[in-house]
């Protein structure tokens, strides 16, 4: 596993699943992890599921195509309900790449706590 894999697998475990950091520092991170990475190489694994950098790129773009398209933009909060994943991972750095804020909701609260 790569330093970058570590480092991102590390910071969105950290803190219940969220990046505790300024939306700069998100796309530094974001920018950090995907140009020091080769294209076939790992860039997440998640319980024997295994993206390479080109995938986890595309991956970004996609979410981040499709958010745009639904009208978020910079500045705009973005709350993500969701299990630490793959997905959840996608979804936060194409938020983050849209230099838009994200909310991570914790999966395990209750709805009247989320409310």
């Amino acid at each position: 596993m790569s330093a970058q894999t570590t480092l991102l697998i590390y910071a969105m475990y950290l803190n219940g699943g969220s990046i505790n950091c300024s939306g700069v520092i998100d796309l530094m991170l974001l920018n950090s992890i995907l140009d020091h990475g080769r294209a076939e190489d790992i860039a997440l694994a998640d319980h024997g599921r295994y993206v390479t950098y080109s995938k986890f790129k595309e991956a970004i773009k996609h979410c981040r195509d499709k958010l745009y398209s639904l009208g978020i933009r910079q500045g705009d909060r973005v709350a993500i309900f969701s299990r630490n994943s793959i997905e959840f991972i996608y979804a936060y750095f194409a938020i983050a790449s849209l230099g838009a804020i994200n909310v991570p909701i914790n999966f395990q609260l209750s709805s009247r706590e989320v409310a």
